[in-house]
């Protein structure tokens, strides 16, 4: 995939391991479109006009989506699990900060059910969010809100 750089860091508190994923987004050569954000979907709990999840933004976007869609995601604990479906691609989520979005999840059955997030479409960009795995951690509420 042109023009992306996956980086990753992982921060040790006690005994959970939180990996980062920062990715750096460059438009393809001869691709002038591809960097146009076509419309913006906010996320903010705290505020009746916009969506309260991730998810439930990521639900509103149209099948076979082909325009850039930016979610962006204010700053907060979100206690959700996030998949992007494979016919959900051009999807920018932008949040605040790695240390002022997080998403976090600890609810899981079986392996292949516990990612916090997972996208099986191409065309993803995610920037300043911190996705955490909060599986046989007392209580996620302990963790201090950004």
């Amino acid at each position: 995939m042109k023009g992306v750089t996956f980086h990753s860091f992982c921060y040790s508190y006690s005994k959970l391991c939180l990996l980062v994923i920062l990715l750096a987004y460059g438009s393809a050569e001869g691709d002038e479109n591809s960097s146009q954000i076509a419309k913006t979907i906010i996320v903010n709990p705290n505020d009746a006009r916009y969506y309260k999840t991730v998810q439930s933004a990521i639900d509103s976007i149209p099948l076979q989506n082909q325009s850039w869609i930016r979610i962006l995601i204010r700053s907060g604990i979100y206690k959700e699990k996030v998949t992007i479906p494979a016919d959900k691609g051009y999807i920018y989520m932008q949040g605040r900060g790695i240390e002022k979005t997080i998403i976090a999840y600890g609810d899981h059955q079986q392996t292949d059910t516990s990612a916090t997030f997972t996208s099986y479409a191409s065309n993803i960009i995610i920037t300043g969010i911190t996705f955490k795995n909060t599986y046989n951690i007392a209580s996620i509420s302990s963790l201090a809100t950004p």
